[in-house]
């Protein structure tokens, strides 16, 4: 019988790194006092807050944010982040870019999981027992300082790199945090969603089936239904998804009939509404989201 191939415990496929990082296994990593993750909605508005300074409290930490439009979030600019860290998840989705201001330490409990950008002003020593997971991440030290990855888990290392055609972009990673406050993402397709749970085959349903905060990620495909949101939440309502839910750049889905919003909150993307929307909601609240939501309707085609 063939060798058995030992588990990946660093996961860097197609992440990029300046200057190249140096990966310890079987490393002696000890986490003493985690005092939570470093990203968390605190207040339950749907926006992430950076746990800066390590206390694990909320009070003053900073929201992450698209504060430059360019479709990535981020920590406000001037936003102080260095030193030493023990979080129990650190956790970069792959739309967050974080900017540290000098030199950074970070041991997590559960979970090294950076799927996004990091721009370090000094090196990085990032650890963690558990396995590590840097997928499509990109890391750059800007004077050229270590950076380092340590687990203490015993395997290989996957630094593969995937060929991707002009016009092409890395797939988006489907992740979970150990620190996950729930399951925020439910899907739509008419084949089943390719396996991905909970599955609807209406969009109707996936939103009665979601609570604050939740994406609803849409397969590309045309759902002949009327559309009504009147529930006090936020949702992002997403579509154009590939059968395995890990690209939308390029895709549409379309509502062949109306949509109606007399109460919450939505964010729309990748939707084209073949009807007429109806828009019932007209106090304040929806006032801050309403020009954003009409541009991203505007700019589908």
């Amino acid at each position: 019988p063939g060798a058995v191939r030992a588990a990946t415990v660093i996961d860097a496929a197609n992440a990029i790194f300046s200057p190249t990082p140096i990966y310890v296994t079987t490393g002696s990593v000890s986490v003493s006092s985690p005092v939570g993750p470093f990203l968390r909605d605190c207040d339950d508005d749907c926006i992430l807050e950076a746990d800066v300074n390590g206390d694990g409290l909320c009070a003053g930490d900073p929201e992450v944010r698209d504060y430059n439009g360019d479709g990535s979030r981020e920590l406000p600019a001037g936003t102080q982040f260095s030193g030493a860290f023990e979080f129990t998840c650190f956790y970069i989705p792959d739309d967050v870019a974080i900017v540290t201001s000098g030199p950074l330490t970070i041991k997590a409990s559960l979970e090294v999981a950076v799927f996004g950008s990091v721009y370090l002003a000094a090196g990085a020593d990032i650890s963690s027992p558990e396995t590590i997971d840097l997928r499509t991440s990109a890391w750059l030290s800007a004077d050229g300082s270590e950076i380092t990855f340590t687990t203490s888990q015993a395997g290989e290392i996957d630094e593969s790199q995937t060929s991707y055609g002009e016009g092409e972009s890395v797939p988006s990673i489907n992740y979970t945090s150990a620190c996950s406050q729930g399951e925020l993402v439910v899907y739509v397709s008419g084949d089943e969603c390719n396996g991905y749970l909970p599955c609807y085959s209406t969009i109707g349903d996936a939103y009665e089936h979601s609570d604050n905060c939740y994406e609803i990620k849409v397969a590309e495909d045309f759902y002949d239904e009327n559309l009504s949101l009147e529930k006090p939440i936020k949702v992002t309502l997403t579509g154009g998804w590939n059968s395995d839910y890990s690209d939308n750049s390029g895709g549409r889905s379309i509502i062949g009939g109306t949509l109606t919003i007399t109460e919450g909150t939505v964010i729309v993307e990748m939707i084209v509404i073949e009807g007429t929307i109806f828009l019932s909601k007209t106090d304040s609240s929806f006032g801050c989201w309403m020009p954003g939501y009409r541009s991203k309707l505007a700019s589908l085609y």
